[in-house]
């Protein structure tokens, strides 16, 4: 690749990464100076992800680990409003020409910087469910294929959509004292290979989360 262009979409994916990272900020500081009821801390958890697709054939969920930041609006007694900074592992196992002496086995591994925000309504007491739109952009991005016992790894990031965004619905349960225990489908709507596949990032998303603010304030 040229290396002027290879410059260029380096530059083009940190552009991507800042925005979100400094949109973050802008939303979070907005939220908190509204004399609302503002509540924050981190959140970890488990993803499960994969390809969807008409050319995702024969895939299935590898784990990978979510860790950022979340914060919580109210805004009225049974609406609001959560906004996330998280780092988030995707990706998808799939084998080509299964059980034949050509099979190969691929393995792909995506590191994304995600922005979710969703809209929440509690639906019964602690119960709540959610409904938003994740926006991702890529960091980091390895490959890897097996064919005959020989493994080859490669870390080709350009050959991946720098940014990926789509729906997310899901629900999560509001324990006192500030944890809360959440779990949420994703499905993006950007191809996320540039070669002439159709693949979408798809993913459950098992999350857990302390509230600070919420625990003080009940302590």
């Amino acid at each position: 690749m040229n290396p002027i262009c290879s410059c260029s979409l380096v530059m083009k994916r940190f552009k991507g990464i800042h925005l979100l990272i400094s949109f973050f900020f802008l939303l979070i500081s907005f939220t908190s100076h509204a004399q609302l009821q503002f509540h924050y801390g981190p959140r970890i958890g488990l993803g499960l992800s994969t390809f969807s697709g008409p050319d995702a054939i024969g895939t299935n969920y590898p784990s990978g680990t979510i860790v950022g930041l979340y914060t919580h609006t109210d805004f009225a007694k049974k609406l609001s409003v959560d906004i996330e900074l998280n780092y988030i592992s995707m990706g998808s196992l799939f084998t080509m020409n299964k059980d034949t002496p050509e099979q190969r086995d691929y393995k792909v591994s995506l590191g994304y910087i995600s922005l979710p925000v969703n809209l929440n309504y509690c639906v019964y007491k602690h119960i709540h469910v959610q409904v938003g739109i994740q926006t991702l952009a890529l960091l980091t991005a390895v490959t890897e294929q097996k064919y005959q016992n020989v493994v080859t790894k490669g870390k080709n990031i350009n050959d991946f959509h720098a940014i990926d965004a789509g729906p997310t619905i899901g629900c999560y349960y509001q324990f006192e004292k500030g944890l809360q225990l959440g779990v949420r489908y994703y499905r993006g709507i950007q191809n996320v290979v540039k070669e002439n596949m159709v693949l979408y990032n798809t993913g459950i998303q098992f999350l857990l989360t302390y509230q600070f603010s919420r625990a003080n304030k009940e302590l």
